[in-house]
Parts: C-alpha cells; sequence; structure tokens
C-alpha cells in the first residue's frame, strides 16, 4: 500500500536525519568490519521504506538515550507514520566457514548485534519519553491518534 504520510515535523526530522546519514564519514574508524556497517547504515537511512517497507521514516540516526548511569548509542530507528517504532542496530559478520559452520567471530557479533537490539528496544522508548517530556504535544498526539 502506499507510505502513510506523518506530521511535517516528522517528514522535516526524516529528511534531516536523511541529510546527516549522507554526511557521515565513511572511513572505517575502529577497524575494516566498521565500512560494511557504515554502508548498511547509510543505504537504510537513504531508503528505509525499501530496506523496511512497513517503517518507511528515518526518526533518528546514530541516536543517543539516557544518561551518565545508563547510556545507549544506537544505528537508525525508524517509525511507520502512526505510532510504532523500529530499532535497526548491524554488525559486520563474516560469512560461514567451510563446511557451512558460522565461525566464533560471526556467533560472537551475532550475540553481540543480539544484545545491542535489545538493549535498543529499551532505549528508544526511553528517548522517546524524553522527547514527549520536551514536547508535551508529542504524547497528546499520539493519544489523539489512538482515538
Amino acid at each position: 500500500g502506499p507510505m502513510a504520510a506523518p506530521a511535517a515535523g516528522v517528514r522535516a526530522r526524516h529528511e534531516a536525519c536523511r541529510r546527516a546519514a549522507c554526511r557521515a564519514r565513511l572511513a572505517p574508524s575502529r577497524g575494516s568490519d566498521d565500512l560494511e556497517e557504515r554502508l548498511l547504515h547509510r543505504f537504510v537511512a537513504a531508503c528505509p521504506a525499501r530496506a523496511f517497507p512497513s517503517h518507511p521514516w528515518l526518526y533518528a540516526y546514530e541516536w543517543r538515550a539516557g544518561n551518565r548511569g545508563a547510556h545507549f548509542r544506537g544505528d537508525l530507528l525508524l517509525y511507520d507514520g502512526h505510532r510504532n517504532f523500529l530499532a535497526v542496530e548491524a554488525k559486520h559478520c563474516p560469512g560461514p566457514a567451510p563446511g557451512g559452520e558460522a565461525s566464533p567471530l560471526a556467533r560472537r557479533r551475532l550475540a553481540e548485534c543480539e544484545a545491542q537490539a535489545l538493549r535498543a528496544e529499551v532505549m528508544a522508548l526511553r528517548l522517546l519519553a524524553e522527547e514527549a517530556g520536551a514536547c508535551p504535544g508529542l504524547g497528546s498526539q499520539a493519544a489523539a491518534e489512538e482515538e
């Protein structure tokens, strides 16, 4: 079906996040695998509707939530145009070893990504709550949509 048209503020945020993703440095900073992750981030940010059709709007790129005691840095946060969000976390994993078995490095990276995705889910809720506190109309808009 056609993409839901979100509020003008969400469209503006989507475009600002896309511009930030396009300006992001692609050179690897921590190792060669970082480049693949950054390329994937850039692809999803450039065309979220193609990567995740159910969540076509980019809400946050390289987002942060929390405070000194509990902080988190997420990759991408997508929005469906209504009230649902999708946290996307990416890790580059090496291909299977000969014989089709996942390498220990691939298994470790997959476990890291799964743990990070679970944490992203909780911290995305915290980010949205923080933003709703800063913008009280955000919460009332979501409540009005539910009615």
